[in-house]
């Protein structure tokens, strides 16, 4: 099927916005993704360019690591904030964007795998960016901040985002596994369709 018509002429738009002639069609709608659900839904106001990862072979396309409100993306950045003040709050979020109207079982049992490992044995991490990223994250747990940091995993698709009992089984025991950790205030998972970005996209644009 094709793409989603008005999700089209939006990932147009923003090529157009952020001409970039190493990237393909399917690498841009992954940042658009990321700039509709961070700039348009979630209220933030990031480059989604420094959020998207370079390379698919990870399983996740795009890490938020925020604190403060402050889109971190190497250990600097994030030593730089936390020694000021005592109260801090970070979020990390993830994101997996794929041009297709389904929800593939595979793929978001991929994503939510390569979330896990992020966490713990970190066997999938490979390139400079999520090395980086690992480094933001470990010193974030130094700190032991007075709350825990919250985690969001966003899968996203250009068709309805409708979940089958069957991935929301994958989802529920995912946010079990992830819970077990007990380094996190909250977990969020959502499947995420063209509606909401197309609607991110409008926010984030106007």
């Amino acid at each position: 099927m094709a793409m989603n018509p008005i999700v089209k002429a939006q990932l147009g738009t923003f090529i157009k916005m952020n001409p970039n002639a190493t990237y393909s069609e399917s690498d841009f709608f992954e940042v658009m993704s990321i700039f509709s659900l961070e700039n348009g839904i979630l209220g933030e106001n990031i480059d989604p360019f420094r959020a998207h990862l370079k390379g698919d072979e990870f399983g996740i396309d795009g890490v938020a690591i925020s604190i403060q409100g402050t889109l971190c993306t190497d250990v600097d950045e994030a030593e730089d904030i936390l020694s000021v003040g005592k109260k801090h709050t970070s979020e990390f979020r993830f994101y997996q964007s794929k041009t297709s109207d389904n929800l593939d079982y595979g793929n978001v049992s991929k994503f939510l795998d390569a979330v896990y490992d992020f966490f713990t044995s970190q066997k999938f991490i490979t390139g400079t960016q999520l090395e980086n990223l690992i480094e933001v994250k470990d010193k974030i747990y130094e700190v032991a901040a007075k709350t825990s940091p919250s985690l969001r995993c966003f899968y996203c698709t250009t068709g309805s985002g409708q979940v089958s009992d069957m991935i929301q089984k994958l989802i529920d025991a995912n946010k079990d596994r992830l819970a077990e950790l007990n380094i996190f205030e909250e977990i969020h998972i959502e499947c995420i369709g063209a509606k909401v970005i197309q609607n991110g996209f409008r926010s984030a644009t106007n």
